[in-house]
């Protein structure tokens, strides 16, 4: 219905100006057998100059008309200080955190389903802002949705496609495919590897402190990049098959990532843009652009490198004694290769390519940062810091070899707390859907091609579900859930629904084994540099991140300190 109106009136105006052209083209000046040059010189530029008048009226009416005059969303509530072309974009990126201006959004309009906004040229976005509309969106009507082609630039190229931006039947396949790596059977047999890359991570904290001037025991670190480096290494193992602990291949990794992730002022910028226009291609010669791009490069060569060997090695063991090696391998890249044979439908290079790219950069950045924001948690509430410790502490001192699966799960505390991170700095910034077909959402009827935008910090600061003490720090919140508290749609870390991430389980165990590891082995002090405990977000940004990252005081406890 609505998605019809903006084409009916295009077409309108195209008929009309047909019409008018005809009528040019077919008057008695126009068909007289000898015209002066003059004359045939306005009869060449007449049609192209109609076609831009055309396109200009049609352009005029998607900037200038519609979103104000035409559009039935134009009486849902939003801001109205609106660039003229821009909408709400330049906004977004002055604001002092990706986040920003959703949660303002939220607080100046916490009943309304939708919040609209304007985008580039005056587009149409809508902010899900309700627990109804989420659940709709994200549950009983979430293949009414899919991902919007400036969020495929905005983070394919980092993230490749994959199961990330697989729609519909493909989608249901694929992630059926891909569960078996998820399953609790395997999670517990990746356990070792989480916790000897958690002690990897001590070495690495250690070194940092012996490598200081005071070459001691305590001092400040820098705690975002030997986190990044733990998970990459186990992201490595994990989806690859590949040790990241050989130097070489775990600095050319950590280094592509950091580029990516750690840009400066232009090269976010030419990100934000090239959500919208495409511009990459036209910025060959700038730096800041060059980095990235050869970053993005050397990552997909390598991680190419590593399917054609495993390929090669899954395939020259078949049918053999020693295929029985491979098949006990933990690692998704093997799976998808040897589950491909069973199934008679070998996955593609292109598509195993595009579904590590997702483990590989989603999977290592946001448990890192969810790792870096529980640091500066610790940092700046020493109560909760020593709460943690006592229940960590007790566990250690009654398992002399590293505690199995079920006894980091009884960590009560240890889960509230991790919940509690998850809930006040979710990595996870934006999930922008786009209306697949006109669609009725929490009462609203969603026209066919509107944005859509899912912040899940929105939904984890609204004062009407957390309560008047929302923005607070509180682990024993979650032993007092009620009403809508409660809810699996209160906190969408990991989104929900049928799109749920298929590595949550694999990223909370990863995350506990961590803050385990940190608590277990260190005592963080305050914040490098401010002891208020603020510290400055980066944006434009597609994950909540520290600027110029974290850096704490950290000294060496020993067991039952």
């Amino acid at each position: 219905m609505f998605s019809n109106l903006k084409l009916s009136t295009a077409l309108a105006l195209v008929a009309i100006s047909t019409k008018n052209l005809i009528l040019i083209l077919t008057s008695p000046a126009t068909v007289e057998e000898e015209e002066p040059p003059t004359s045939r010189i306005s009869s060449q530029v007449l049609f192209p100059t109609f076609l831009v008048g055309i396109y200009a009226s049609i352009k005029i009416y998607d900037f200038f008309i519609y979103p104000f005059f035409r559009s039935p969303l134009r009486h849902l509530p939003g801001p109205k200080n609106n660039h003229p072309l821009l909408g709400q974009e330049l906004h977004k990126f002055l604001s002092p955190s990706p986040t920003s201006l959703y949660l303002d959004w939220s607080r100046q309009w916490p009943d309304a389903p939708f919040i609209r906004h304007l985008s580039v040229g005056n587009s149409e976005k809508l902010l899900v802002n309700s627990l109804e509309a989420h659940r709709e969106v994200l549950q009983t009507k979430c293949y009414s949705f899919v991902k919007p082609a400036f969020f495929t630039r905005l983070v394919g190229e980092i993230v490749g496609k994959g199961l990330l931006f697989a729609e519909g039947e493909e989608h249901r396949r694929e992630r059926r495919l891909l569960s078996g790596p998820f399953s609790l059977a395997n999670l517990k047999k990746l356990l070792p590897i989480f916790q000897t890359e958690a002690q990897n991570l001590s070495t690495d904290i250690a070194n940092i402190l012996s490598s200081s001037d005071s070459a001691s025991n305590s001092g400040p670190v820098e705690v975002s990049a030997p986190l990044s480096k733990a998970t990459l290494r186990i992201i490595g193992v994990t989806a690859l098959g590949a040790e990241l602990g050989d130097p070489k291949l775990s600095t050319t990794f950590h280094e592509c990532y950091h580029r990516i992730f750690e840009q400066d002022l232009l090269g976010n910028a030419i990100m934000a843009i090239n959500a919208f226009v495409p511009i990459r291609w036209l910025l060959g010669r700038v730096e800041a652009n060059r980095r990235f791009v050869r970053a993005n490069t050397d990552i997909r060569e390598l991680i190419r490198g590593v399917i054609r060997e495993r390929i090669v090695e899954v395939e020259g063991r078949k049918g053999g004694g020693a295929g029985e090696g491979v098949r006990e391998r933990k690692d998704l890249l093997t799976y998808m290769i040897e589950q491909g044979n069973v199934m008679g439908e070998a996955w593609t290079e292109e598509e195993i390519l595009g579904h590590l790219l997702n483990f590989v950069a989603a999977g290592h950045e946001t448990t890192a940062l969810a790792t870096v924001w529980a640091i500066y948690v610790l940092a700046t509430r020493q109560d909760i810091q020593t709460r943690l410790r006592a229940e960590i502490t007790q566990l250690l001192t009654q398992t002399p070899t590293a505690p199995g699966y079920t006894e980091i799960e009884s960590l009560h505390y240890l889960h509230n707390f991790c919940r509690e991170v998850l809930r006040v700095y979710s990595p996870s910034v934006d999930m922008p859907r786009e209306a697949a077909e006109d669609v009725l959402v929490a009462g609203v009827l969603v026209p066919k091609g509107t944005a859509i935008s899912i912040c899940p910090q929105v939904m984890h600061s609204q004062g009407h579900i957390w309560g008047g003490d929302a923005a607070a720090f509180d682990p024993d919140r979650w032993d007092r859930l009620v009403g809508e508290q409660a809810s699996p749609y209160a906190l969408e870390s990991f989104s929900n629904g049928p799109r749920i991430c298929i590595g949550k389980a694999f990223g909370m165990l990863e995350f506990k084994v961590l803050v385990v590891e940190v608590v277990g082995k260190w005592r963080v002090g305050g914040l490098v540099g401010d002891g208020e405990g603020g510290v400055e977000v980066l944006n434009p940004s597609v994950t909540l991140r520290p600027r110029g990252g974290l850096e704490v005081f950290m000294e060496r406890v020993e067991p039952g300190e």
